[in-house]
């Protein structure tokens, strides 16, 4: 039975053996049938070849002056079928031939049917018999109207999850496969729409291809543009600290830890309050004036060779206090003798005011109880140097701490 949408036929009007009629050739969504019926001489016996061209028959006229120039023997375009692609079975005497072919050429093809002119004999070659021009492949599928290419997110990086977004396929709905792939070779049982990028993938580019299927639609296959080249992960990447004095003026250090394997190189980046510091890139920083009531970081870039750059990140510190524009060492008066009263001049601090605090020492041993202006010498202190501290805080400003030069020693009571 011959398939739908026969083709008009062309024969060269010459009888062949075996005698060929009732030829029908017809063009599908993915090739061709051809149907006919054959009669074998009464002695002998002949094959039926099928010729196929690319182009029409316009290009491959059907007449036996000029079949020569276009036989399969010297036909210069691609065949899909060679000449002993015998359709006849030996030794058949008649019947009837229906086969279904399928090819995946673009444009038309000519279908030609060759056979000898006398029965079991082949030596003047194959003449034309009959033959027609199919049109392209056409589809009875209809096509999907939205197939987005799929678009990739996530570090490329050994142990991290790469995720693909299939975009909105339409019309809805249209059901989704996925397939990842390294390098373009597609990786066994990863076919969801992530993937955790395992130690075989360093070094490679990982793409994904999104299959969209829906009944009556032809399927179609969207793959994604390549990541760059997976890297490995640092083995150690530490978090910094930081040491110093947070206040105006004083400087920061930060210790980076240690990375590896080993080497990595490392670089700094200081911030204040997340604000990046232009030209603060070393180990250390000293506090600026505008730094004053702000938190300080420090981050730690590590780069390696095949390897993820990793930017680590300092706690931050408390925030950063202005320093007290004057501090100055307390003195001492009085007599330096057992039950004598010992007065403090702290001086001016500034800028004012600035809570005052004191402690009195006795070779440089804090005395209980000993913590205001004056100090009465117990008979303890006998022998032994006074010192006076004075520490003054202030809302914002730095805690600051002096202390007095010491007194000669303490005379005992006569």
């Amino acid at each position: 039975m011959a398939a739908e949408n026969p083709s008009p036929i062309v024969t060269s009007g010459q009888s062949s053996a075996p005698a060929i009629t009732n030829v029908v050739i017809a063009g599908n969504a993915t090739g061709f049938s051809i149907d006919f019926d054959f009669q074998q001489p009464q002695s002998g016996w002949a094959p039926v070849a099928l010729g196929i061209y690319e182009g029409s028959s316009t290009r491959y006229p059907f007449s036996t002056s000029t079949y020569t120039t276009y036989n399969l023997g010297s036909n210069t375009h691609t065949t899909e079928w060679t000449d002993d692609d015998v359709l006849v079975p030996y030794p058949t005497p008649s019947g009837h031939i229906s086969r279904t072919y399928t090819h995946s050429r673009s444009g038309p093809i000519t279908v030609i049917l060759f056979a000898p002119e006398r029965a079991c004999d082949c030596s003047l070659g194959l003449t034309f018999v009959a033959g027609t021009t199919i049109a392209p492949l056409t589809s009875t599928l209809k096509t999907l109207t939205s197939t987005p290419v799929p678009t990739l997110s996530g570090p490329t990086k050994v142990g991290s999850t790469l995720t693909a977004a299939p975009g909105t396929w339409a019309p809805a709905p249209v059901g989704l496969t996925y397939q990842w792939a390294l390098d373009g070779v597609a990786v066994s049982g990863a076919t969801g729409s992530t993937f955790t990028l395992p130690t075989s993938a360093a070094g490679k580019k990982v793409t994904a291809s999104v299959t969209g299927t829906k009944t009556g639609y032809a399927t179609v296959k969207r793959t994604s543009s390549p990541t760059a080249p997976v890297t490995r992960a640092l083995t150690a990447s530490p978090v910094p600290t930081l040491s110093g004095w947070v206040r105006v003026g004083s400087t920061l250090t930060v210790t980076p830890g240690t990375w590896a394997p080993a080497p990595v190189a490392l670089t700094y980046q200081w911030s204040v309050d997340g604000l990046v510091v232009a030209g603060a890139t070393g180990r250390t920083f000293t506090l600026p004036a505008s730094a004053a009531g702000k938190k300080v970081t420090a981050a730690v870039t590590g780069t390696k060779d095949g390897f993820s750059t990793t930017r680590m990140v300092s706690a931050p510190t408390a925030p950063v206090n202005r320093a007290l524009t004057s501090t100055p060492v307390p003195k001492i008066s009085g007599t330096v003798r057992v039950w004598s009263t010992l007065t403090a001049t702290p001086g001016t601090w500034s800028p004012g005011p600035v809570g005052l605090s004191y402690q009195w020492n006795l070779n440089g041993v804090a005395v209980s109880g000993a913590t205001g202006r004056t100090f009465i010498l117990p008979k303890a202190a006998a022998g032994k140097k006074v010192t006076v501290s004075v520490t003054g805080t202030k809302a914002g400003y730095a805690t600051v701490k002096t202390t007095s030069t010491p007194t000669v020693a303490v005379k005992p009571r006569s």
